[in-house]
């Protein structure tokens, strides 16, 4: 976005929550949403800057951030990420990194998740995928919630590389209801009807079933 007409309008904003308006849980979203708006704007360190200052004008609590700090989670400039590392630091305490972990299970999530766009140009089919599918399986193997959260995605219709990291997923977490979910990404009009990694993942799952079975 434009960054100067973008801080003449949130500006006048940014100043009466900050101020007056301030004591206020509505009012204080909306700051957290307007300040999460200059992460966007073209001059990367002024908008930072805007956001710094009202962070020390506003003093927002931990639950107040989440917006922000998924704005900047989903930037690529080095001055947001400073700034994420700078509020990580300040939240040192349990609601601040439980906050800070749910937003981080959210940005994870949203390169599997059927509702959220393909925005990234990785190649899942290589590496790449395998690194983020790692860190997925972990977070969910810890949190029944994210668990059962992760397992409806394979309820959905799905893009061809959402389909080739949940099929990884399936693999990497290894367990029979993973599995059973993954049937679902067969396809039979598909190029690959069903996934490599789905495959291995069946095959394993076949086999150890007949290892428990013997007598």
């Amino acid at each position: 976005m434009p960054t100067t007409p973008t801080i003449d309008i949130l500006n006048p904003i940014i100043e009466y929550l900050c101020g007056d308006g301030r004591y206020n849980n509505q009012n204080a979203s909306l700051l957290t949403r307007c300040l999460a708006l200059l992460v966007f704007v073209d001059s990367y360190s002024v908008g930072i800057n805007r956001i710094r200052e009202g962070l020390v004008a506003a003093k927002l609590s931990p639950y107040e951030l989440r917006d922000l700090i998924h704005a900047l989670g989903a930037s690529c400039c080095e001055a947001a990420l400073s700034l994420l590392e700078e509020i990580v630091d300040s939240l040192a305490d349990d609601d601040g990194l439980k906050q800070i972990a749910a937003v981080w299970i959210d940005i994870l999530l949203s390169f599997i998740e059927p509702a959220s766009e393909d925005r990234f140009k990785f190649d899942f089919e290589s590496y790449y995928g395998d690194v983020l599918v790692s860190h997925i399986a972990e977070l969910t193997r810890v949190n029944n919630k994210t668990m059962r959260r992760t397992l409806a995605f394979y309820d959905a219709e799905i893009s061809p590389t959402k389909r080739t990291l949940l099929s990884k997923l399936v693999s990497r977490l290894g367990t029979s209801e993973a599995v059973v979910a993954g049937l679902k990404l067969i396809d039979d009009g598909a190029s690959q009807p069903v996934p490599f990694d789905l495959s291995q993942a069946i095959e394993r799952s076949v086999l150890n079933s007949v290892h428990t079975t013997k007598p």
